[in-house]
């Protein structure tokens, strides 16, 4: 490729695949000079197919969705080395629910991964109950996805990389006393649930890092020291992601409420007869992901602005 044009490089690199893009700027330095100049066009094509949703992969860069590629700070390193995060968070997602993922899942993957970041940037590490503008700004899909996220990666540093004794024990099946189970281990109950939420106040590519790399980190003063490398202030403030899941959980059933006076016939369901968050069989209907799905009727067969949920 050392005599073709700057023209045809930039086509034929916009038409590969990531990995083949991440081998093509080693070459030579030719090629990762004519590819570094025009990467806002070779990459911008590349994640518009890989990386999607576009808008999302921007704002977790803190670019707004109409701006371009070339506004992130950092500009090419930095974007070649969130897409870098972002393939190997597609890997360890499978890995962590011991899964094959098809692209749907992995575009759902990818945007909880998106609004995880941004809320780390903005949000963690304070709380304010009333506060509740970045959830509230997302769509059902987006809340269901980082909700999933969110729960994955959790149980998999609570398992992996800070987990109770009493999963050390579990995970040696049986084969360790309670004291060597309490020596590997970082505390139980509330004990561990502290440690856990600090460890998840680091960002997600500092958690993937440790994830994947588990094996060098054995030693919990090694945890402790990369995590106050990567945040010197962690100890010093509260994980509230989990918070702020909770609370629009606890708004959407105080809104269940306002609705317990509504009669309902059989072809719906009053939205406050749902009990159950994580979904199940209620009256015949399926409750999915955050356990409702409902539609907005104003037909006269339905009291006018009821919400009911939908069969399916």
């Amino acid at each position: 490729m050392d005599t073709l044009p700057v023209e045809i490089i930039v086509e034929i690199a916009s038409n590969l695949t990531f990995a083949s893009f991440g081998r093509l700027i080693l070459v030579n330095t030719r090629l990762r000079s004519i590819l570094s100049t025009h990467w806002t066009v070779v990459l911008g094509k590349i994640i518009r197919k890989e990386f999607t949703p576009y808008d999302g992969f921007l704002r977790a860069l803190q670019v707004d969705g109409k701006e371009s590629l070339g506004k992130v700070v950092g500009g090419f390193q930095s974007v070649l080395n969130f897409c870098r995060v972002i393939k190997l968070w597609e890997g360890e997602f499978q890995r962590l629910k011991c899964e094959s993922f098809g692209e749907e899942e992995f575009k759902r993957m990818r945007e909880g991964v998106y609004l995880w970041r941004r809320y780390a940037l903005d949000f963690h590490g304070r709380w304010d109950r009333d506060d509740s503008r970045f959830m509230r700004g997302l769509e059902r899909e987006e809340l269901c996805g980082l909700k999933e996220v969110w729960g994955v990666v959790r149980e998999g540093v609570g398992r992996e990389v800070c987990p109770s004794a009493e999963k050390v024990i579990e995970q040696s099946g049986n084969s360790l006393s309670i004291a060597e189970a309490e020596r590997i281990g970082w505390g139980e109950g509330t004990e561990n649930d502290h440690v856990l939420a600090t460890i998840m106040r680091l960002m997600p590519e500092d958690i993937l890092h440790l994830l994947i790399y588990r094996h060098r980190y054995a030693s919990k003063t090694s945890v402790i020291q990369f995590a106050r490398l990567r945040n010197p202030w962690i100890e010093n403030s509260m994980e509230t992601l989990s918070l702020a899941l909770r609370g629009v959980r606890d708004g959407f059933e105080e809104r269940l409420d306002n609705f317990s006076g509504c009669e309902h016939d059989e072809a719906s369901l009053e939205l406050a007869e749902v009990d159950g968050w994580n979904g199940g069989r209620v009256g015949g209907y399926h409750l999915k992901n955050l356990g409702f799905r409902y539609e907005h009727y104003d037909t006269g067969s339905v009291q006018k602005g009821r919400l009911v949920l939908r069969r399916y």
